[in-house]
């Protein structure tokens, strides 16, 4: 297991601070958003969040959107909300691969 880091120090270290700060969405597939909601508290409130699943879910949270669009359609539909920041793709191999099969 990779050690996380545990304090603001250690998190400007690693540059995680630097990148909340220039995101306003995260894209992650089913199987990330389902290890990460198992840790407990949802650590990005205030960023959009849309997971790419197979199946239709609720997540009872408005900054969690379930979806089946396409990587590129989630795209023009955060851009199209005039957006000026960036995205954060989180997610393993299966759902950069998914961009790169639909865009």
């Amino acid at each position: 297991m990779v050690p996380q880091p545990k304090n603001d120090t250690e998190l400007e270290a690693v540059g995680y601070k630097k990148l909340l700060s220039r995101i306003d969405s995260i894209l992650m597939g089913n199987t990330s958003y389902k290890q990460i909601i198992s840790f407990g508290n949802w650590a990005w409130p205030d960023k959009q969040t849309y997971v790419f699943a197979s199946q239709a879910f609720e997540s009872g949270k408005t900054h969690i959107t379930a979806t089946q669009d396409s990587p590129f359609e989630v795209i023009l539909k955060i851009k199209a909300n005039q957006s000026q920041k960036d995205i954060w793709l989180l997610g393993g191999a299966r759902l950069a691969q998914s961009f790169e099969k639909k865009i």
